[in-house]
């Protein structure tokens, strides 16, 4: 359950595009019908929200989440492949 950043899961009605828009902001891994967003802890995340919806895209949800284990190896993964770049 723990995390260094804070865990978005986030819904809109074109995940493909959402994706597209969010990674050059912030981390993104696609969990089944969701994309999980990582966030420096703190950070605000309705800018992020703001930038789907000004995008066309309709959130259908876009909530802090309790991590999963499959987060937490994502993060670490994505953390040591930007430390080997």
């Amino acid at each position: 359950e723990h995390l260094e950043d804070a865990c978005y899961r986030v819904a809109t009605s074109d995940q493909r595009r959402a994706r597209e828009i969010l990674e050059p902001k912030a981390p993104v891994a696609p969990t089944g019908a969701y994309l999980h967003l990582f966030l420096p802890e703190g950070e605000d995340p309705s800018a992020l929200r703001e930038a789907l919806q000004s995008s066309g895209l309709e959130v259908h949800e876009f909530a802090r989440i309790v991590p999963s284990l499959e987060d937490v190896f994502i993060d670490l993964v994505r953390k040591a492949e930007a430390s080997h770049a």
